[in-house]
């Protein structure tokens, strides 16, 4: 359906309220435990693997395995959790991806037109000020 905005706004404010489901992120960013989307993907260090914190935290609280590999982790150090930096970037991405296409599946596709409009100062309007036009109900050719 059309998603309502209200002037105040924001892109984040709007993949809070819409996120992405699962079915439209790649499986790698799927938790193998509780199979969500992983806010916080940390790597397990004796293993490799890579886990949502939360879901793997409470694994270990009951378990000292990997979850994956079944293989014992029975030192501490084995189950120190690593922050996954680089997948949780690739997650974000992903995510304001989806946004950006829930954004446009909403307000419409810009002609080529809207996109390489030049504004009073000369600069090419970005497709976020095209965005942020639309959703302020201003005119491409205004700066935002």
């Amino acid at each position: 359906g059309v998603i309502e905005f209200e002037n105040k706004e924001f892109l984040g404010d709007l993949h809070a309220r819409h996120p992405a489901h699962q079915q439209e992120m790649p499986k790698q960013f799927l938790c193998p435990i509780s199979y969500d989307v992983m806010c916080d993907p940390v790597i397990v260090a004796g293993s490799g693997n890579t886990y949502d914190r939360r879901s793997i935290q409470q694994h270990f609280q009951h378990r000292h395995t990997d979850p994956l590999t079944n293989v014992e982790l029975h030192r501490g150090s084995d189950r120190k959790l690593i922050e996954n930096n680089s997948l949780r970037s690739q997650i974000q991405e992903a995510e304001r991806d989806q946004v950006d296409l829930r954004l446009v599946a909403s307000l419409g596709v810009p002609s080529s037109d809207d996109w390489g409009h030049e504004s009073r100062e000369g600069s090419v309007l970005s497709p976020l000020q095209w965005c942020a036009a639309k959703l302020l109900g201003s005119g491409s050719d205004k700066q935002v």
